[in-house]
């Protein structure tokens, strides 16, 4: 996704209608191939040409990424489906990537080669894919980054709360132990690992749009 919104802001006015074409035939293969039309959310990749075998993780950043072209694709010329799925993919982030218990959005889903080829009845005797309960920082930073412009999109107020709290938690985190860790593990509560470079660009980043 970073590509092609990048893709629609450099030609902006120009050569708009080019661009909405080749992004929305893409975004279509993607819904067929790589979208999980029945708990929402799209896998990582296509692991084939083709797009016939999906890589069935599903990722924080890479889904909010999807949900904020999503929007902007249905700005440009309102295709109903593409509103239809970016509201299906922010229910799974709210609901399946989303920690109660410390009220931020988490990572990823893992992938699971067997589940997602069951359909909705036959889904509900199967294990659901375990979701892992670390946050990892840049991950997590970068899918506010993406949700805080989806907010001029869509008034979601369900969505703006579980951004403030997910940002709040990284404020906590800079507040109370005076650096940034690497991820956060939900189960102990607990902050570990040392930060990296991006983990500090990415939160430079986020703290000074959320401030906006």
């Amino acid at each position: 996704p970073e590509t092609f919104l990048y893709f629609l802001k450099s030609t902006d006015g120009e050569n708009n209608d080019d661009a909405f074409l080749w992004i929305s035939k893409t975004l279509s293969k993607a819904i067929e191939n790589i979208y999980d039309p029945i708990e929402g959310g799209f896998f990582r990749f296509a692991e084939t040409r083709d797009w016939d075998v999906p890589h069935f993780e599903k990722m924080a950043d890479l889904n909010s990424g999807i949900i904020l072209l999503l929007y902007k694709m249905y700005q440009i010329k309102p295709k109903k489906s593409f509103k239809q799925i970016a509201v299906q993919t922010t229910g799974y982030l709210s609901e399946t990537l989303f920690n109660r218990q410390v009220n931020s959005f988490l990572s990823f889903q893992e992938a699971d080669n067997y589940y997602y080829y069951f359909n909705e009845k036959n889904r509900k005797n199967k294990k659901f894919p375990n979701v892992i309960k670390n946050i990892y920082i840049n991950n997590l930073a970068i899918t506010l980054n993406y949700l805080l412009d989806v907010l001029d999109y869509s008034n979601d107020k369900n969505l703006k709360n579980k951004i403030k709290s997910s940002i709040d938690l990284l404020y906590e985190m800079i507040s109370k132990n005076k650096r940034p860790f690497h991820y956060f593990n939900t189960t102990k509560k607990q902050w570990l690992g040392r930060a990296d470079l991006q983990d500090f660009a990415l939160l430079a980043k986020l703290f000074h749009k959320a401030a906006k």
